[in-house]
């Protein structure tokens, strides 16, 4: 049980990680707007720019976010003694960075494009 909790608490500071760097990284490509893959929400697919800018910011902000949040959630899980609370709690605030990362990722569209997913000036 130690183990399987062990691995459910790293999983998603795990993928943040990779799907941030998948998302971000310099020379990585993002593609174009598609439903499949990337940082899909209504304001991030107005436009190819939008699309770019938001996938960067999101991956940009889940590789900061992936470690401190792995930090702080092992600490809770070995102060918890690996209990079944702590592997049920633990990922349930894990989610919660992770949205917050969507709120801000959004404010930043907002600040950088109009409506038409045109830049401001």
């Amino acid at each position: 049980m130690f183990y399987v909790g062990l691995f459910t608490i790293v999983l998603i500071p795990a993928l943040m990680l990779l799907f941030g760097w998948l998302l971000a990284a310099p020379g990585n490509t993002v593609g174009k707007p598609n439903h499949l893959f990337g940082y899909r929400t209504k304001a991030s697919m107005r436009s190819q720019q939008t699309w770019e800018f938001a996938n960067r910011y999101c991956g940009r902000l889940w590789m900061k976010w992936s470690i401190p949040i792995l930090a702080v959630s092992l600490a809770v899980f070995f102060l918890l003694d690996a209990s079944e609370t702590a592997i049920t709690v633990i990922p349930l605030g894990q989610l919660i960075p992770m949205f917050i990362t969507i709120w801000l990722t959004e404010q930043a569209i907002k600040q950088e494009f109009d409506q038409n997913g045109s830049r401001r000036s």
